[in-house]
């Protein structure tokens, strides 16, 4: 069985096209490397693509509401393997 993933050439040139939609529209920071891991850690998952067909239509029926959730959840989920001294910016004062 072939798979469908990230690295097959027709799933990253839907995944550009994707961005560069989603840049226009939703979000401009957006990167290919966050957007792939939407769909490596989260939508694909636990359930790979069957077909090439199955895997671009998961792309393009991605909306710029669901891509601002998943970006969220994909932060909150990288959060969870940081320790509190990554964070020494954010609540210490750096002033002298």
């Amino acid at each position: 069985m072939k798979l469908f993933d990230t690295q097959h050439t027709s799933v990253q040139l839907a995944l550009v096209l994707k961005l560069s939609h989603a840049r226009r529209t939703a979000v401009p920071s957006l990167t290919y490397d966050e957007l792939e891991a939407i769909f490596n850690r989260l939508i694909w998952r636990h359930r790979k693509p069957e077909s090439l067909n199955d895997a671009i239509n998961d792309i393009f029926k991605l909306t710029s509401d669901q891509l601002v959730v998943y970006l969220a959840k994909i932060t909150e989920l990288e959060s969870y393997q940081k320790k509190i001294d990554d964070y020494k910016d954010v609540y210490l004062d750096n002033e002298d």
